[in-house]
């Protein structure tokens, strides 16, 4: 266990993560899930799991199951993060993007792979959203046991939580 924690705490330290990007500013943002019925609860599951982890300081989500849409057709909406999946050809199935302005996340969308196996959809959901709540990057498998943007947990781990925590209070929210 100290030497998870011992982990946790380089992590936490390395520059990577000290330079931390932009936040949610606000009390609530909306997440609209535009997926297929083969991740119908998983976003809502994972929005739950987020809310849960996140500090006071962060906004609450606000989940909303929308009709199945392709990401090309999803609208994208300010103060709002877009779920939706990609088009079969698409080179980069699953990924996120967020918009910034002053360091504050002003909308995001979430490309989730519509080929993905259902047993890799909580982790792949749990990955994605990570990214655009904390503007996070990936560092695949630095903290595999702890992480699941970082690692491969298919729900928040210590190193999400923290790392959640640290960023809003960084930017005092």
């Amino acid at each position: 266990m100290r030497i998870v924690l011992a982990v946790l705490a380089l992590f936490l330290l390395s520059p990577d993560v000290l330079a931390g990007g932009a936040v949610w500013t606000g009390k609530t943002v909306a997440v609209y899930d535009y997926t297929s019925p083969a991740w119908d609860g998983i976003i809502a599951q994972t929005v739950a799991e987020m809310n849960a982890m996140l500090p006071k300081q962060a906004p609450r989500l606000l989940y909303r199951r929308m009709a199945e849409v392709p990401c090309a057709q999803a609208p994208m909406r300010k103060k709002a993060i877009v779920v939706c999946l990609v088009g079969a050809g698409d080179p980069s199935p699953a990924h996120a993007s967020w918009w910034t302005h002053q360091h504050s996340i002003s909308r995001a969308q979430v490309r989730l792979s519509p080929s993905a196996s259902p047993n890799n959809h909580r982790k792949e959901a749990c990955h994605e959203l990570m990214h655009v709540l904390t503007s996070i990057q990936d560092n695949y498998a630095a903290a595999p046991d702890t992480s699941c943007v970082w690692g491969n947990l298919s729900s928040p781990g210590p190193f999400d939580v923290a790392y959640a925590k640290k960023i809003y209070r960084k930017h005092g929210q």
